[in-house]
């Protein structure tokens, strides 16, 4: 048998803005039928350790949120050609600013509410 602690997994960064990189992007289809990206980044900080978070991005209304990331790990060229395909920049690092999001019903959880380059911020975060 495994132990372990119920409540590691209610475990929630503060909100802010970490280093991460693009861990995993799968192509899936949405509870709606639509064409949809699932990302995983895997975020990283000195003093809180690692972290997963998972994003789903349904084209064609999340396209702003493909472009925030395209625009953060350097592939505007690969978006404005109609072409990004986010698991070419599998390991891609990149800035997450996260968020506690508290919904009526569900658990607590980090989300990210912005995707920015590293350079923005070189030298002001401790990774």
């Amino acid at each position: 048998m495994i132990r372990y602690n119920p409540n590691d997994n209610r475990f929630l960064w503060p909100d802010g803005v970490y280093s991460a990189h693009i861990e995993r992007a799968e192509e899936k289809k949405s509870s709606a039928g639509n064409r949809m990206i699932e990302f995983t980044f895997l975020c990283f900080d000195r003093s809180l350790g690692r972290i997963r978070v998972w994003e789903h991005v349904v084209i064609p209304k999340g396209l702003w949120r493909l472009k925030r990331i395209a625009q953060a790990v350097g592939a505007m060229k690969a978006f404005e050609s109609g072409r990004f395909s986010p698991r070419q920049y599998l390991g891609a690092h990149l800035l997450l600013e996260l968020n506690i999001r508290r919904s009526p019903g569900y658990a607590p959880r980090n989300v990210a509410v912005e995707y920015l380059p590293v350079e923005e911020f070189a030298g002001a975060l401790a990774v």
